[in-house]
This record gives C-alpha cells, structure tokens and sequence, in this order.
C-alpha cells in the first residue's frame, strides 16, 4: 500500500542532530516523509521555500550564529503558519514554561522537549498529531450526517415526540406517554431485540 505523503521542514542548526532527525523520518511505517533542512530562517535560506508548502515546520528554538539566544524565529514562525504551513512545532532543549507559553502564544502546534522525546520518538509524535486531527475530521462528518437527519426530522415529526435508538427514531407520538406506548408495542412485537429498555426521548418543536 503506497504510504501517505507528509512534507516537513526542518530548521536545525546542528547538522549532526539534523540527519539523525531526517533518518528517523525515514524509518516511518505509516508516512513517507519529505524533508526540507535550512539550518537558519534568514530571509536568504526563506526565499528558497517560499513556493513550496509543508504539512509541518519542525523548528529549533536555539537558533542563532554565535550561539546566542535567537527569538526573531518566533516572528517568522506565526507568519509563516498563516502561508506555506499547516502547523509548527518547536522541538527545542530549552523547554522551559517561558519558552512554552512564548511558542505558543505565537502559534506553535505543539511543543517538544529534546529531553523528554529522542529523535527518534519524533515520527511517532508527528504521527500521532496526524491521526488525532483526522479523527477529529471523521467525528466532524459524523456529526454534520446526525445533524442533517435531525433537520429531517424536524420536518416529519414537527410537534412530535420521537423515541429514539442511537441515530435512528424508532417511534413517534403526539405527546410523550404515547411515543412511550408505541416504542414499547414494538419492542414487545419483537421489532428489534437490541432495542434498549427505555429509549431516547426527544419533543420536536412544531414548526
């Protein structure tokens, strides 16, 4: 089965941890990773990537010639959400709550710590990102289907109670004591066994 493909990119000025992160990408059983390395976020290093798009920007937070501390990057990294990148995530050795709380008021996904996730462990953390937002858009989808039966019906049993057993109305009634009545005749002819004691009761407004 051809695996999904996820472009990130990487900005790491460490060359040695760089290629181990990219190894590690490469090993994933689920995505086919597409790396895209700058070691800086100078605007010469962005205009090489400014037609391109990534599912992830996977960033250092200790980036700076000299080694300083280098907090311009934060700046781009908002901007560059907003364009080319569906979400970035720092993954720093500077986890501190500063740190944290500065990422994320400026938009990181999420925040990484190097001491708590080896390179490594990163495919798997990215991963799992993947998996809860399409979860998230299946639940969606699931939920936008339960609401548009529910507009329909609305329409059918408008000043109405229904009975109600997971999605679907089972029986329907004037007033509740009769939707009860016609559930419970149903049930006792044997209309489906895995119907619950007592159903989901729900008044329709008239229209």
């Amino acid at each position: 089965m051809t695996k999904e493909i996820k472009r990130i990119l990487l900005i790491e000025d460490d060359d040695v941890m760089a290629d181990t992160i990219k190894q590690a990408f490469q090993r994933s059983p689920t995505f086919s990773f597409q790396i895209t390395h700058l070691a800086h976020l100078k605007k010469v290093d962005a205009r090489s990537i400014r037609d391109s798009s990534f599912d992830v920007c996977l960033i250092d937070l200790q980036l700076g010639e000299g080694g300083g501390e280098n907090w311009g990057f934060l700046a781009t990294l908002a901007q560059a959400q907003r364009s080319y990148i569906s979400r970035a995530i720092v993954y720093s050795a500077h986890a501190t709550p500063a740190n944290i709380v500065k990422a994320m008021r400026l938009g990181a996904h999420d925040f990484i710590s190097k001491a708590d996730c080896l390179p490594d462990e990163l495919p798997g953390r990215i991963e799992e990102i993947f998996k809860e937002e399409e979860q998230a858009a299946r639940t969606a989808r699931e939920q936008q289907e339960v609401f548009s039966r529910h507009r329909e019906w609305a329409r059918q049993y408008a000043g109405k109670v229904i009975a109600v057993v997971g999605d679907e109305v089972v029986a329907s009634g004037d007033a509740l004591l009769e939707a009860l009545i016609d559930y419970a005749e149903k049930r006792q002819q044997g209309a489906n066994s895995s119907w619950p004691e007592a159903p989901q009761l729900t008044e329709i407004p008239a229209e």
